[in-house]
């Protein structure tokens, strides 16, 4: 299912417009799939956390998701040991917050605290 979900959001020809995926984000897709990053299948999480980088990586404006993206972020591998048991996971966790303060830019700074 999130394979297809990928694909649907990421691969959608032609893609979908930033507005248009800033609100399926907002309203549908965002509180599932950061729950989805401490899923128990590794492979679930991997896919998520591709999802999930993809679309903020289309993202107009990030800064609605900040106070739940960093927090769920932050519960998989802000202190050790590691929630997140995958290093490579942890890894792209770790690309996607900074991802995500780029993208914010000062917005962010509280969050960095």
């Amino acid at each position: 299912a999130l394979q297809k979900l990928s694909s649907a959001v990421l691969d959608a020809s032609p893609p979908l417009a930033p507005a248009v995926l800033l609100e399926l984000w907002d309203g549908a897709l965002r509180t599932p799939l950061l729950r989805a990053l401490s899923d128990p299948v590794e492979k679930n999480r991997e896919v998520a956390l591709a999802l999930v980088t993809g679309v903020v990586e289309r993202l107009p404006d990030v800064a609605s998701s900040l106070a739940t993206s960093v927090p769920t972020i932050a519960a998989r591998v802000g202190s050790a040991p590691f929630e997140e048991g995958c290093e490579e996971v942890r890894l792209q966790l770790c690309e996607l917050s900074e991802l995500l303060v780029r993208k914010a830019g000062a917005v962010a700074s509280p969050l960095c605290k």
